[in-house]
């Protein structure tokens, strides 16, 4: 049971890329990968700041989609990758670009690599009602219908942990893979204001170092 739970923690660390304005509190752990977390510890402060100082209004609508090639080290390829669409709240849209930049330069996307995704293209965007983050990971159709299914098993095993946070098991109990002919696609969809509340939550967490 341990290691699928050590597997469920891979599964957070590839969503993590769309939880970007979480990400610095998701508690992941590296599998075999050299991760640097300072970048989200950083990344963390600083938007902390801004909420508190109110330059920052989370609950603003916004939305981000980014074309993500991935290095062989499990980095952002800054040169080859872009932002392909953005809208909604101008200060939501750089926080979430700030996030993804961060998150691109811990080593976390070497997850990705290890279920042999090069490309993906990652989207996230918040409505007054649901925030809703996706990875469509490139694979032929039949290796993204076998990448689906053990990914949702592993997201079942891992809610289904007692000692799970109460914030993960939200994130993984409304986390689905499925497959489609441009490759594997995970989506979560939350409230709102869960997602606000995750965020608000975080205060804590940019202290020290994510535990």
């Amino acid at each position: 049971m341990r290691s699928r739970f050590s597997q469920a923690r891979m599964i957070r660390a590839a969503i993590a890329v769309c939880f970007v304005i979480l990400a610095s509190s998701f508690g992941v752990r590296s599998q075999g990968l050299q991760v640097n977390e300072q970048p989200l510890r950083d990344f963390a402060k600083v938007t902390q700041s801004r909420i508190d100082s109110k330059q920052l209004d989370i609950t603003k609508p916004f939305s981000l989609a980014m074309a993500a090639v991935i290095t062989e080290d499990g980095r952002l390829d800054k040169n080859a990758s872009r932002f392909t669409s953005q809208s909604g709240d101008p200060k939501m849209v750089e926080t979430a670009k700030e996030a993804v930049m961060a998150l691109g330069e811990t080593g976390y996307f070497g997850y990705l690599k290890q279920l042999g995704i090069n490309s993906a293209l990652l989207s996230m965007s918040q409505s007054n009602e649901s925030f809703t983050a996706e990875v469509v990971g490139g694979q032929s159709y039949f290796k993204a219908f076998m990448t689906a299914s053990a990914l949702n098993t592993m997201i079942r095993v891992a809610s289904a942990q007692e000692k799970v946070p109460a914030n993960q098991r939200l994130i993984l109990q409304n986390t689905r893979a499925s497959a489609a002919d441009g490759g594997v696609n995970i989506n979560c969809t939350l409230p709102a204001a869960d997602f606000q509340r995750m965020i608000l939550g975080n205060k804590a967490a940019t202290a020290g170092p994510v535990q």
